[in-house]
């Protein structure tokens, strides 16, 4: 049955999902193990294999061991209620004291953050409290916005009390809920960048400073606190906490390359099936077989016509999502050739009723690549 003919759509262009420009070395040509900057440089290292009741041992050298507050430790990583779980970590002087290095972290959220309690902190070092004056460094999903659920991931460092981020960039798209990612924020003597299941973000977004900016943990003049699944921040004084699984948090002192970005990835990914099965090497350039994705309003059939190019034979899965991750409808999933081809949603759901006005995401995933959409849907 149609949709009224009231039903108008406004299609917000968000740019492409998560599409980079970046090609992971391959394995075979990566060095030696005793060869990696990973290894020797390693500062800290929390992989929750040798959790025993609240301690939380660091696997480097150095004694930074960490101390459990609720969390529950689940197949050898962490899991976070997203209420009051979280590790805490005492900010030594071997953390304070880098001017530049590298923040490696496995994870997956549960929920999406929203209202007051709008950011999921994944990693925080910095004051023991929020506020104005707060100076932090800090890897978090989600952002302060009141009207808004976001799922970006946001690289943040707070440098000066008072002051607006000294940097701050974000993944520039939505990460899904209940999906393994592997993020890791580098910082050199003249730089700063991030990983993302071990391709670089070139298309991130900075909305403070730019990719030239050197600050780290030695840029925080205010440091009484570091915390795993949990974080202060300047726009409000009450904490916030993470919701889902981390795993694997690292501390370089020195800004690891590309080639150990990549081995670090495919490390993470052989530790178990599970998550071999949720990461996906979405995002690597001349291996995109999407060219394009557009999305168009059709008022006399009331739908929304949605137009997308290959450039060569893959599998595509073409799905509607709501803003909190759950799956509306499925339209396509099936292996397609090159060339255009379009394909109509009526805006209703798998079962084939009518979906609520709101915020939905067209997303489009091949074998290379995600592509996606942001639209609102109003009747």
């Amino acid at each position: 049955m149609p949709l009224p003919a009231q039903m108008t759509v406004l299609i917000l262009c968000l740019g492409f999902f998560g599409l980079m420009t970046a090609t992971a070395q391959p394995a075979e040509a990566l060095p030696n193990d005793d060869e990696l900057k990973r290894d020797k440089d390693i500062v800290a290292n929390w992989n929750f294999q040798a959790v025993h009741g609240d301690h939380v041992p660091s696997e480097a050298t150095g004694g930074l061991n960490g101390w459990n507050h609720g969390a529950e430790c689940v197949d050898g990583a962490m899991a976070f209620d997203g209420m009051d779980d979280y590790i805490s970590i005492r900010p030594h002087r071997k953390i304070a004291s880098l001017s530049r290095g590298t923040i490696s972290v496995w994870f997956k959220f549960d929920s999406i953050p929203y209202g007051e309690q709008n950011v999921q902190p994944i990693f925080y070092f910095g004051d023991a409290d929020g506020g104005t004056d707060n100076t932090s460094v800090i890897i978090e999903i989600g952002h302060f916005w009141d009207d808004v659920k976001v799922t970006a991931l946001y690289f943040t460092i707070f440098g000066v009390p008072g002051q607006k981020p000294t940097f701050c960039f974000d993944s520039n798209f939505d990460l899904m809920v209940d999906t393994w990612y592997h993020f890791v924020a580098v910082v050199g003597e003249d730089s700063n960048t991030g990983y993302l299941d071990g391709i670089e973000l070139v298309n991130r977004n900075y909305n403070f400073g730019g990719p030239n900016d050197s600050v780290f943990f030695e840029n925080v003049p205010n440091v009484g606190a570091c915390f795993i699944g949990k974080g202060y921040f300047a726009n409000f004084p009450n904490p916030c906490y993470f919701d889902g699984t981390i795993d694997d948090v690292r501390i370089y002192r020195e800004p690891l390359d590309a080639a150990n970005v990549a081995h670090l990835f495919q490390e993470g990914r052989s530790k178990d099936e599970s998550r071999n099965l949720a990461v996906t090497r979405r995002y690597i350039a001349g291996a995109s077989s999407a060219a394009s994705l557009e999305i168009r309003r059709d008022p006399s059939v009331a739908a929304t016509r949605i137009r997308f190019s290959l450039s060569e034979r893959t599998s595509a899965r073409l799905q509607i999502f709501g803003v909190d991750g759950r799956l509306v409808s499925s339209l396509l999933n099936e292996e397609v050739g090159p060339g255009t081809r379009e394909v109509t949603w009526n805006g209703r759901d798998g079962s084939g009723r009518p979906v609520s006005s709101g915020v939905y995401f067209c997303r489009l995933e091949t074998s290379g690549s995600i592509l996606a959409r942001k639209l609102i849907l109003s009747r």
